[in-house]
């Protein structure tokens, strides 16, 4: 992607957008649309390099359900526009809840997705910076 044009830092958000999952399925509903569709947006506006997707499950779920719901995100967002090559995604499952339960307990804010944006004006790592030996 390109350098921003013109886009204002307020208007920059880089995250997290958050979208919410009902029990034991990874389908993007409406209300995640609406979410998806505003990232697409600001990803397009403001340039992003890296899309960082995050999965999660309740304690009551699949573990690997959580990785489902990342993979169904990332091909939603490639699909408008964010180049699948430049998404990450990461499988979290239960283990980095959002609001702390006990073991096999459903709980709507812990099955979710994190998407969150790494701006190309980021600075590269230091082996990137580093100049080529003659």
């Amino acid at each position: 992607m390109g350098l921003p044009s013109q886009a204002n830092s307020f208007e920059c958000i880089t995250g997290p957008f958050i979208i919410f999952f009902d029990s034991d399925i990874a389908y993007v509903d409406e209300e995640a649309r609406n979410i998806l569709d505003r990232v697409s947006r600001l990803a397009a506006t403001c340039g992003y390099g890296r899309t960082v997707i995050e999965g999660h499950a309740d304690t009551r779920e699949n573990p690997e359900l959580g990785r489902k719901r990342a993979k169904v995100v990332r091909a939603y967002l490639a699909g408008h526009g964010i180049p699948e090559v430049d998404i990450d995604i990461k499988a979290r499952g239960a283990s980095r809840q959002r609001i702390a339960t006990g073991a096999n307990v459903a709980e709507r804010q812990n099955r979710r997705v994190e998407i969150s944006f790494h701006p190309i004006f980021a600075p590269l790592p230091a082996k990137a910076r580093a100049k080529p030996q003659p």
